[in-house]
């Protein structure tokens, strides 16, 4: 297995501690939005699962593109890591510095590592 290998499922673990912490916290979030707005405690709460359904999908992105031979690796592991590091840089202009952006960060830092450090995909 290679570094690169190593840092993508170290990447996909991490969409996967933060769709168990994010889907964890969906009650508190609920019971927040609820004495703000009945209508509103229905939005967030879809709002809030379907984040924690994209980290389920970009998880699973993460952890198949692993792989040394599979293709376009480099740009799929990219545009993964934007996910999780621009949630980060919106939590951290709009609530300051949470537990949150730093599990969404190293995510982010260890799928950019991957792909930066996976082999150029060569053409004969």
């Amino acid at each position: 297995m290679t570094g690169s290998s190593i840092l993508a499922r170290a990447g996909a673990i991490g969409f996967f501690i933060n769709l168990v912490l994010h889907t964890m916290a969906t009650g508190a979030v609920r019971t927040n939005a609820l004495r703000a707005s009945a209508e509103l405690g229905a939005l967030v709460t879809a709002l809030w699962l379907i984040f924690s359904v994209a980290m389920l999908v970009l998880g699973l992105i993460v952890w198949l593109h692993a792989k040394p031979a599979s293709s376009h690796r480099r740009t799929v592991l990219f545009l993964a890591g934007i996910f999780p590091l621009a949630t980060a840089i919106g939590q951290m202009i709009a609530f300051g510095p949470i537990f949150p952006e730093a599990t969404l960060g190293l995510t982010a830092l260890l799928t950019f590592g991957a792909a930066f450090s996976a082999p150029a995909r060569t053409t004969v």
